[in-house]
């Protein structure tokens, strides 16, 4: 069995192994989700994290990206899941009808009862900028249900070797008032629970370290906490106390990833794509603002006979110069202007096809002829090819890892009803 010390190497071990994706996620929040843009560098709260930013169409076109998705895959306002049976006779039989669909049902339900509009917001959002996502499944205090969009910093992965990640190390903060709530005076080390008791450091942060993994030392026959197919530790990380030790049935956390490289565990994304435009058309933004500005302001240009004189340059004001001498003018300045838009518009193109904003504002756009339901379809189908691939991933790796934790939370609480005879050894599936 690991121990506190054990859970801290390990973490140490896998946060190196992300230390280049950690400054290519930094990077990427800074120009595209500059308030998730605490990765690698830790600004204070309220700090202003905009400074990079001189054009929106990268933050408006992942905003575009991460609203489509929850729009088309996994919108409150229509169906988006069904279970069936492996085998699909049994799915004609009436009982086993009625009760796939009532159990769609209830889960339907309970999803967007939770908070789970909320956090999948984030998912995709963090999908589209970082390649590489997380959230947390559990049972809700107020709500069936409860889900925490894990920030991509946080998260420590590891893959079995099919390739699934099946290993989630989360270093987070807590106060030291939150840790000795959730845990207990008795479990935390002797310098959070000095903090909690003095009233000036209740709020101080601590480091802690959520480890999730495979089980490998269980006791057969046994099927508590301690014996579950999933282990759960909590750990301070700098005292290597630990906190709690709990288990699983089911894993649950998921970790969908946009795209992967082979030989890498996190995820590549349309942000990872789009990030050498989205510099460069910052560039340009900030060289026209001041082109810009030199056109509507430029600097006169006047004899040196001038210099100590000064010359206003107010709104009416009045200019003297001496009568047959060089009167003030304005600096010119070459450069083809029309050029740098045009590179500008067809940088600020390419990054919108990055993250496919033109595929889900397709609809909207208002066409110089008039299409027809049927032109229109075509071309969303069309489009939609190029995200064949994640849509395929994310089935894998989001929907039904998400879908079995909540069935699995469901059966524990007792809402879902006992399924009927004919389904003995039939296993389930998600469609």
């Amino acid at each position: 069995m690991m121990d506190g010390h054990d859970i801290v190497e390990r973490y140490e071990a896998l946060d190196a192994n992300r230390m280049n994706f950690k400054t290519h996620w930094q990077e990427i929040a800074e120009y595209m989700v500059p308030t998730k843009a605490s990765i690698v560098t830790k600004g204070a709260a309220g700090e202003k994290r905009t400074s990079k930013i001189y054009d929106g169409t990268a933050i408006r076109s992942l905003r575009i990206l991460a609203n489509g998705l929850y729009g088309h895959l996994t919108s409150p306002s229509a169906p988006w899941f069904a279970l069936t049976v492996k085998d699909k006779r049994l799915g004609s039989v009436d009982g086993v009808k009625w009760w796939l669909m009532d159990t769609t049902q209830r889960m339907l339900s309970a999803i967007n009862n939770s908070n789970f509009p909320l956090a999948s917001q984030e998912v995709y959002t963090d999908l589209g900028a970082f390649g590489t996502a997380g959230l947390y499944c559990s049972s809700g205090r107020d709500t069936l249900l409860n889900f925490t969009s894990i920030p991509v910093g946080e998260l420590a992965v590891a893959e079995d070797a099919f390739g699934r990640v099946d290993t989630v190390y989360r270093c987070f903060e807590m106060t030291a008032r939150q840790i000795v709530a959730m845990f207990g005076p008795d479990k935390v080390s002797s310098d959070v629970a000095k903090a909690a008791e003095t009233v000036a450091q209740k709020d101080k942060k601590f480091e802690i370290i959520h480890a999730v993994y495979p089980r490998e030392d269980r006791e057969e026959g046994k099927i508590d906490q301690r014996n579950k197919a999933i282990a759960s530790l909590y750990v301070e990380r700098a005292s290597n106390a630990t906190l709690a030790e709990e288990g699983y049935d089911n894993f649950p956390y998921m970790v969908p990833r946009w795209a992967k490289d082979s030989g890498e565990v996190y995820g590549r994304s349309p942000g990872m794509d789009a990030l050498p435009d989205v510099k460069m058309i910052n560039r340009m933004k900030k060289d026209f603002l001041r082109a810009t500005q030199k056109m509507i302001d430029p600097p006169l240009m006047v004899s040196d006979e001038m210099k100590m004189r000064g010359i206003r340059t107010s709104p009416g004001a009045i200019v003297y110069y001496r009568s047959g001498g060089e009167k003030p003018e304005a600096m010119k300045f070459g450069g083809d202007y029309q050029m740098a838009v045009d590179l500008e518009l067809r940088t600020a193109q390419a990054i919108r096809e990055a993250f496919f904003a033109d595929l889900f504002m397709l609809l909207a756009q208002k066409p110089q002829n008039q299409m027809t339901a049927t032109e229109v379809l075509e071309r969303v189908e069309e489009k939609l090819v190029l995200l064949g691939p994640t849509m395929g991933r994310l089935q894998a790796e989001f929907y039904n890892p998400l879908l079995n934790s909540v069935f699995g939370i469901m059966w524990s609480a007792g809402m879902i009803l006992p399924p009927p005879r004919e389904m003995a050894g039939a296993g389930l599936e998600i469609e």
